[in-house]
Protein backbone atom coordinates (compact mmCIF):
# COMPACT_ATOMS: atom_id res chain seq x y z
CA UNK A 1 0.00 0.00 0.00
CA UNK A 2 1.33 3.36 -0.97
CA UNK A 3 1.85 5.74 1.88
CA UNK A 4 2.13 9.35 0.72
CA UNK A 5 1.10 11.21 3.83
CA UNK A 6 4.52 12.85 3.93
CA UNK A 7 3.67 14.59 0.67
CA UNK A 8 1.36 16.92 2.59
CA UNK A 9 4.26 19.22 3.05
CA UNK A 10 5.58 22.63 2.25
CA UNK A 11 6.92 21.21 -1.01
CA UNK A 12 3.40 20.48 -2.20
CA UNK A 13 2.18 23.80 -0.94
CA UNK A 14 4.78 25.34 -3.20
CA UNK A 15 3.63 23.07 -6.01
CA UNK A 16 0.07 24.24 -5.74
CA UNK A 17 1.08 27.89 -5.74
CA UNK A 18 3.36 27.40 -8.72
CA UNK A 19 0.85 25.23 -10.55
CA UNK A 20 -2.23 27.40 -10.20
CA UNK A 21 -3.53 28.35 -13.63
CA UNK A 22 -6.44 29.90 -15.44
CA UNK A 23 -10.08 28.90 -15.29
CA UNK A 24 -12.61 30.00 -17.90
CA UNK A 25 -15.53 30.67 -15.60
CA UNK A 26 -19.22 30.08 -16.08
CA UNK A 27 -20.65 31.94 -13.12
CA UNK A 28 -23.78 31.01 -11.25
CA UNK A 29 -26.53 33.49 -11.90
CA UNK A 30 -27.54 34.99 -15.23
CA UNK A 31 -27.67 38.29 -17.06
CA UNK A 32 -30.65 39.80 -18.85
CA UNK A 33 -29.70 38.07 -22.12
CA UNK A 34 -29.44 34.65 -20.46
CA UNK A 35 -25.65 34.55 -20.46
CA UNK A 36 -24.52 32.88 -17.23
CA UNK A 37 -20.86 33.92 -17.48
CA UNK A 38 -19.69 36.07 -14.60
CA UNK A 39 -16.13 36.73 -13.44
CA UNK A 40 -15.05 36.35 -9.84
CA UNK A 41 -13.06 38.95 -7.95
CA UNK A 42 -9.55 38.37 -9.23
CA UNK A 43 -8.00 41.06 -7.05
CA UNK A 44 -9.24 39.50 -3.84
CA UNK A 45 -12.21 40.69 -1.83
CA UNK A 46 -15.60 38.98 -1.99
CA UNK A 47 -15.66 35.64 -3.80
CA UNK A 48 -18.28 35.55 -6.55
CA UNK A 49 -19.82 32.11 -7.15
CA UNK A 50 -18.54 30.28 -10.22
CA UNK A 51 -19.27 26.96 -11.89
CA UNK A 52 -16.32 25.40 -13.69
CA UNK A 53 -16.46 22.83 -16.45
CA UNK A 54 -14.33 19.81 -15.61
CA UNK A 55 -13.28 17.30 -18.27
CA UNK A 56 -11.58 13.92 -18.04
CA UNK A 57 -11.10 11.65 -21.04
CA UNK A 58 -11.78 8.40 -19.25
CA UNK A 59 -13.83 6.96 -16.38
CA UNK A 60 -14.57 8.48 -13.01
CA UNK A 61 -14.36 4.95 -11.60
CA UNK A 62 -10.58 4.49 -11.87
CA UNK A 63 -8.29 5.82 -9.12
CA UNK A 64 -7.39 8.97 -11.02
CA UNK A 65 -11.03 9.74 -11.78
CA UNK A 66 -11.89 9.10 -8.14
CA UNK A 67 -9.12 11.49 -7.12
CA UNK A 68 -10.50 14.25 -9.33
CA UNK A 69 -13.99 13.67 -7.91
CA UNK A 70 -12.55 14.08 -4.42
CA UNK A 71 -10.68 17.21 -5.53
CA UNK A 72 -13.84 18.86 -6.86
CA UNK A 73 -15.80 18.02 -3.72
CA UNK A 74 -13.05 19.40 -1.48
CA UNK A 75 -12.69 22.62 -3.47
CA UNK A 76 -16.43 23.21 -3.25
CA UNK A 77 -16.38 22.52 0.49
CA UNK A 78 -13.38 24.72 1.23
CA UNK A 79 -14.68 27.64 -0.82
CA UNK A 80 -17.98 27.50 1.07
CA UNK A 81 -19.75 26.58 -2.13
CA UNK A 82 -18.52 29.55 -4.17
CA UNK A 83 -16.70 27.20 -6.57
CA UNK A 84 -18.73 24.31 -8.00
CA UNK A 85 -18.18 22.02 -10.97
CA UNK A 86 -20.00 20.64 -13.97
CA UNK A 87 -18.16 17.37 -14.68
CA UNK A 88 -17.85 15.62 -18.04
CA UNK A 89 -16.38 12.10 -18.01
CA UNK A 90 -15.28 9.54 -20.61
CA UNK A 91 -14.25 12.16 -23.15
CA UNK A 92 -17.77 13.51 -23.56
CA UNK A 93 -16.47 17.09 -23.58
CA UNK A 94 -12.83 16.80 -24.65
CA UNK A 95 -10.83 13.91 -26.02
CA UNK A 96 -7.43 13.16 -24.54
CA UNK A 97 -5.69 15.03 -27.37
CA UNK A 98 -8.01 18.08 -27.17
CA UNK A 99 -7.45 19.12 -23.57
CA UNK A 100 -4.75 21.77 -23.98
CA UNK A 101 -6.62 23.62 -26.72
CA UNK A 102 -9.91 23.10 -24.89
CA UNK A 103 -8.57 24.75 -21.74
CA UNK A 104 -7.26 27.70 -23.74
CA UNK A 105 -10.44 28.30 -25.75
CA UNK A 106 -12.82 27.83 -22.83
CA UNK A 107 -14.52 24.57 -23.75
CA UNK A 108 -13.35 23.33 -20.36
CA UNK A 109 -11.99 25.04 -17.27
CA UNK A 110 -10.22 22.20 -15.47
CA UNK A 111 -8.93 18.97 -17.01
CA UNK A 112 -6.19 16.36 -16.86
CA UNK A 113 -3.39 16.82 -19.36
CA UNK A 114 -1.49 13.65 -20.17
CA UNK A 115 1.64 14.76 -22.05
CA UNK A 116 2.02 11.48 -23.94
CA UNK A 117 -0.96 12.56 -26.07
CA UNK A 118 0.95 15.70 -27.14
CA UNK A 119 4.07 14.63 -28.95
CA UNK A 120 6.82 17.23 -28.62
CA UNK A 121 4.82 19.75 -26.59
CA UNK A 122 5.94 18.69 -23.11
CA UNK A 123 9.40 17.19 -23.68
CA UNK A 124 10.77 17.96 -20.22
CA UNK A 125 7.75 16.42 -18.52
CA UNK A 126 8.23 13.35 -20.71
CA UNK A 127 11.32 12.50 -18.66
CA UNK A 128 8.89 10.59 -16.42
CA UNK A 129 8.01 8.38 -19.40
CA UNK A 130 11.51 7.06 -20.00
CA UNK A 131 11.25 3.29 -19.51
CA UNK A 132 13.08 0.89 -17.20
CA UNK A 133 13.16 3.48 -14.42
CA UNK A 134 11.48 3.71 -11.04
CA UNK A 135 8.10 2.25 -10.08
CA UNK A 136 8.05 4.60 -7.10
CA UNK A 137 4.97 6.71 -7.77
CA UNK A 138 5.42 8.60 -4.51
CA UNK A 139 8.97 9.62 -5.36
CA UNK A 140 8.05 10.64 -8.91
CA UNK A 141 5.10 12.70 -7.63
CA UNK A 142 7.39 14.48 -5.21
CA UNK A 143 9.90 15.09 -7.98
CA UNK A 144 7.34 16.59 -10.37
CA UNK A 145 6.14 18.83 -7.56
CA UNK A 146 9.66 20.06 -6.92
CA UNK A 147 10.25 20.77 -10.61
CA UNK A 148 6.92 22.61 -10.85
CA UNK A 149 7.80 24.77 -7.88
CA UNK A 150 11.49 25.42 -8.47
CA UNK A 151 12.59 24.85 -12.08
CA UNK A 152 11.93 27.88 -14.29
CA UNK A 153 12.50 26.02 -17.55
CA UNK A 154 10.03 23.34 -16.50
CA UNK A 155 7.49 25.99 -15.49
CA UNK A 156 7.88 27.69 -18.88
CA UNK A 157 7.08 24.44 -20.68
CA UNK A 158 3.60 24.59 -19.18
CA UNK A 159 3.03 28.34 -19.19
CA UNK A 160 3.93 28.48 -22.89
CA UNK A 161 0.89 26.28 -23.54
CA UNK A 162 -1.37 28.67 -21.65
CA UNK A 163 -1.91 26.21 -18.79
CA UNK A 164 -0.34 25.30 -15.49
CA UNK A 165 -0.68 22.19 -13.33
CA UNK A 166 -2.63 22.19 -10.09
CA UNK A 167 -1.40 18.76 -9.04
CA UNK A 168 0.14 15.55 -10.36
CA UNK A 169 -1.00 12.00 -10.88
CA UNK A 170 1.69 9.54 -11.93
CA UNK A 171 0.69 6.56 -14.03
CA UNK A 172 1.70 3.51 -12.03
CA UNK A 173 3.53 0.67 -13.72
CA UNK A 174 1.43 -0.76 -16.53
CA UNK A 175 1.39 -4.48 -17.23
CA UNK A 176 0.46 -5.92 -20.61
CA UNK A 177 -2.97 -7.56 -20.69
CA UNK A 178 -2.81 -10.16 -23.45
CA UNK A 179 -4.58 -13.17 -24.86
CA UNK A 180 -1.39 -15.23 -25.03
CA UNK A 181 1.27 -15.61 -22.32
CA UNK A 182 4.40 -13.45 -22.38
CA UNK A 183 7.19 -15.44 -20.76
CA UNK A 184 10.21 -14.02 -22.58
CA UNK A 185 11.28 -10.80 -24.29
CA UNK A 186 10.90 -12.41 -27.71
CA UNK A 187 7.23 -13.21 -27.09
CA UNK A 188 6.16 -9.62 -27.81
CA UNK A 189 7.58 -9.68 -31.34
CA UNK A 190 4.80 -9.19 -33.86
CA UNK A 191 2.08 -8.65 -31.26
CA UNK A 192 -0.42 -5.85 -31.84
CA UNK A 193 -0.11 -3.95 -28.57
CA UNK A 194 -1.81 -0.72 -27.64
CA UNK A 195 0.56 1.98 -26.43
CA UNK A 196 1.10 5.73 -26.58
CA UNK A 197 4.01 6.59 -24.30
CA UNK A 198 7.75 6.04 -24.46
CA UNK A 199 7.50 2.72 -22.70
CA UNK A 200 5.48 1.48 -25.64
CA UNK A 201 8.23 2.74 -27.95
CA UNK A 202 10.59 0.41 -26.13
CA UNK A 203 8.20 -2.41 -26.98
CA UNK A 204 8.16 -1.25 -30.60
CA UNK A 205 11.95 -1.34 -30.74
CA UNK A 206 11.71 -4.92 -29.51
CA UNK A 207 9.45 -5.95 -32.37
CA UNK A 208 5.92 -5.25 -31.16
CA UNK A 209 3.41 -3.61 -33.49
CA UNK A 210 2.37 -0.67 -31.29
CA UNK A 211 -0.98 0.96 -32.05
CA UNK A 212 -2.47 4.14 -30.58
CA UNK A 213 -5.98 3.23 -29.42
CA UNK A 214 -8.23 5.44 -27.30
CA UNK A 215 -9.06 4.17 -23.79
CA UNK A 216 -12.77 3.84 -24.59
CA UNK A 217 -11.96 1.48 -27.47
CA UNK A 218 -9.67 -0.94 -25.65
CA UNK A 219 -12.27 -3.50 -24.55
CA UNK A 220 -13.84 -3.78 -27.99
CA UNK A 221 -10.47 -3.91 -29.74
CA UNK A 222 -9.33 -6.78 -27.52
CA UNK A 223 -12.66 -8.59 -27.80
CA UNK A 224 -12.64 -8.42 -31.62
CA UNK A 225 -8.98 -9.38 -31.93
CA UNK A 226 -7.88 -6.02 -33.28
CA UNK A 227 -5.37 -5.98 -30.43
CA UNK A 228 -3.32 -8.82 -29.00
CA UNK A 229 -2.51 -6.84 -25.88
CA UNK A 230 -3.01 -3.58 -24.02
CA UNK A 231 -0.21 -1.55 -22.45
CA UNK A 232 -0.37 1.91 -20.91
CA UNK A 233 -3.10 1.46 -18.28
CA UNK A 234 -2.09 1.16 -14.60
CA UNK A 235 -2.99 -2.15 -13.02
CA UNK A 236 -5.56 -0.57 -10.71
CA UNK A 237 -7.36 1.10 -13.63
CA UNK A 238 -7.67 -1.99 -15.84
CA UNK A 239 -10.92 -3.10 -14.23
CA UNK A 240 -12.60 0.24 -15.00
CA UNK A 241 -12.28 -0.85 -18.64
CA UNK A 242 -13.26 -4.47 -17.87
CA UNK A 243 -10.04 -5.75 -19.42
CA UNK A 244 -9.93 -8.65 -16.98
CA UNK A 245 -12.82 -10.05 -19.03
CA UNK A 246 -10.99 -10.10 -22.36
CA UNK A 247 -7.39 -10.90 -21.43
CA UNK A 248 -6.16 -14.27 -20.19
CA UNK A 249 -2.70 -13.10 -19.11
CA UNK A 250 -1.39 -9.96 -17.37
CA UNK A 251 2.38 -9.50 -17.31
CA UNK A 252 4.56 -6.89 -15.65
CA UNK A 253 7.43 -6.36 -18.09
CA UNK A 254 9.49 -4.20 -15.72
CA UNK A 255 9.11 -0.93 -17.65
CA UNK A 256 8.45 1.17 -14.54
CA UNK A 257 6.03 4.05 -14.02
CA UNK A 258 4.72 5.23 -17.34
CA UNK A 259 3.82 8.93 -17.31
CA UNK A 260 3.14 12.02 -15.21
CA UNK A 261 -0.16 13.83 -15.82
CA UNK A 262 -1.26 17.19 -14.53
CA UNK A 263 -4.64 18.40 -13.37
CA UNK A 264 -4.48 21.73 -15.16
CA UNK A 265 -6.40 24.96 -15.57
CA UNK A 266 -6.16 27.81 -18.06
CA UNK A 267 -4.05 30.84 -17.20
CA UNK A 268 -6.44 33.67 -18.08
CA UNK A 269 -9.30 32.61 -15.88
CA UNK A 270 -7.19 31.78 -12.84
CA UNK A 271 -6.49 35.49 -12.63
CA UNK A 272 -10.22 36.21 -12.26
CA UNK A 273 -10.66 34.10 -9.13
CA UNK A 274 -10.60 35.70 -5.72
CA UNK A 275 -7.60 35.25 -3.45
CA UNK A 276 -9.71 33.10 -1.13
CA UNK A 277 -10.75 30.76 -3.94
CA UNK A 278 -7.18 30.45 -5.20
CA UNK A 279 -5.92 29.65 -1.72
CA UNK A 280 -8.50 26.89 -1.25
CA UNK A 281 -7.65 25.36 -4.63
CA UNK A 282 -3.95 25.44 -3.76
CA UNK A 283 -4.58 23.77 -0.41
CA UNK A 284 -6.54 20.93 -1.99
CA UNK A 285 -3.97 20.58 -4.76
CA UNK A 286 -1.27 20.06 -2.16
CA UNK A 287 -3.14 16.99 -0.93
CA UNK A 288 -3.68 15.34 -4.32
CA UNK A 289 -0.67 12.96 -4.21
CA UNK A 290 -1.66 11.49 -0.85
CA UNK A 291 -5.28 11.01 -1.85
CA UNK A 292 -4.33 9.53 -5.23
CA UNK A 293 -1.95 7.08 -3.57
CA UNK A 294 -4.65 6.01 -1.15
CA UNK A 295 -7.16 5.40 -3.92
CA UNK A 296 -4.58 3.77 -6.20
CA UNK A 297 -3.65 1.29 -3.49
CA UNK A 298 -7.29 0.36 -3.02
CA UNK A 299 -7.74 0.03 -6.78
CA UNK A 300 -4.71 -2.28 -6.98
CA UNK A 301 -6.25 -4.50 -4.32
CA UNK A 302 -9.62 -4.50 -6.10
CA UNK A 303 -7.94 -5.28 -9.43
CA UNK A 304 -6.05 -8.13 -7.81
CA UNK A 305 -9.34 -9.63 -6.64
CA UNK A 306 -11.04 -9.12 -10.02
CA UNK A 307 -8.22 -10.63 -12.07
CA UNK A 308 -7.97 -13.56 -9.69
CA UNK A 309 -11.73 -14.14 -9.83
CA UNK A 310 -11.60 -14.16 -13.65
CA UNK A 311 -8.74 -16.69 -13.60
CA UNK A 312 -6.36 -14.32 -15.39
CA UNK A 313 -2.76 -15.47 -15.03
CA UNK A 314 -0.62 -12.79 -13.36
CA UNK A 315 3.15 -12.83 -13.79
CA UNK A 316 6.28 -10.71 -13.63
CA UNK A 317 8.76 -11.11 -16.47
CA UNK A 318 12.02 -12.64 -15.21
CA UNK A 319 14.70 -9.99 -14.69
CA UNK A 320 16.94 -11.55 -17.33
CA UNK A 321 14.17 -11.13 -19.92
CA UNK A 322 13.50 -7.55 -18.81
CA UNK A 323 17.19 -6.84 -19.37
CA UNK A 324 16.81 -8.11 -22.94
CA UNK A 325 13.95 -5.67 -23.48
CA UNK A 326 16.09 -2.93 -21.96
CA UNK A 327 18.98 -3.72 -24.29
CA UNK A 328 16.66 -3.61 -27.29
CA UNK A 329 14.85 -0.40 -26.46
CA UNK A 330 16.14 1.80 -23.65
CA UNK A 331 18.97 3.57 -25.48
CA UNK A 332 16.88 4.19 -28.59
CA UNK A 333 14.03 5.70 -26.61
CA UNK A 334 16.42 7.84 -24.57
CA UNK A 335 18.17 9.04 -27.75
CA UNK A 336 14.84 10.03 -29.30
CA UNK A 337 13.99 12.04 -26.19
CA UNK A 338 17.39 13.75 -26.16
CA UNK A 339 16.92 14.70 -29.82
CA UNK A 340 13.55 16.30 -29.04
CA UNK A 341 15.06 18.45 -26.32
CA UNK A 342 18.07 19.35 -28.43
CA UNK A 343 15.77 20.80 -31.10
CA UNK A 344 14.48 23.19 -28.44
CA UNK A 345 18.00 24.00 -27.19
CA UNK A 346 17.28 22.24 -23.89
CA UNK A 347 19.94 20.41 -21.91
CA UNK A 348 18.57 16.87 -21.90
CA UNK A 349 21.47 15.28 -20.05
CA UNK A 350 21.52 17.94 -17.36
CA UNK A 351 17.78 17.83 -16.86
CA UNK A 352 17.72 14.02 -16.76
CA UNK A 353 20.50 14.05 -14.15
CA UNK A 354 18.54 16.55 -12.03
CA UNK A 355 15.34 14.53 -12.35
CA UNK A 356 17.07 11.25 -11.50
CA UNK A 357 18.75 12.79 -8.46
CA UNK A 358 15.43 14.15 -7.21
CA UNK A 359 13.74 10.76 -7.68
CA UNK A 360 16.57 9.01 -5.84
CA UNK A 361 16.38 11.49 -2.98
CA UNK A 362 12.61 11.21 -2.73
CA UNK A 363 12.78 7.40 -2.95
CA UNK A 364 14.68 7.36 0.33
CA UNK A 365 11.53 8.76 1.95
CA UNK A 366 9.41 5.97 0.44
CA UNK A 367 11.66 2.89 0.46
CA UNK A 368 8.83 0.35 0.23
CA UNK A 369 6.98 1.81 -2.75
CA UNK A 370 8.99 0.48 -5.70
CA UNK A 371 6.70 -2.44 -6.52
CA UNK A 372 4.21 -2.77 -9.34
CA UNK A 373 0.55 -3.54 -8.75
CA UNK A 374 1.00 -6.99 -10.28
CA UNK A 375 3.90 -7.77 -7.94
CA UNK A 376 1.89 -6.60 -4.95
CA UNK A 377 -0.96 -8.86 -6.00
CA UNK A 378 1.36 -11.84 -6.36
CA UNK A 379 2.85 -11.07 -2.93
CA UNK A 380 -0.58 -11.37 -1.35
CA UNK A 381 -1.09 -14.76 -2.96
CA UNK A 382 2.22 -16.26 -1.88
Amino acid sequence: MLQLRHLRSRRFGQLAVAAAAGLTLAACGSSDDGDSTQAASGSGGQSDPVTLKFSYFTSQNNPIGQTWTWWMDEVTKRTDGTVTFDAFWDGTLLGADEVVDGLRDGRADVAQITPSFYSGRFPLTAVAELPFASNNVAAISATMATLSAEDETFQKEWSSQGVKPLGWSVGASSPVVSKDPIKAAGDIKGLKIRGIDRGSKALKHNGANVLAVAPAELFGSMERGLLDGVYGVPFGALTSMKLEEVGEHTTDLGLGAQTASALAIGQASWDTLSDEQRQAIEEVGAEIPAKYAELNAKADADACAAFTENDVELSVLPQAETEKLRAGGETKVRDEWVAELSKKDLDADGFHAKYSELVETASAEFPDEDKSGVQRCLDTQS
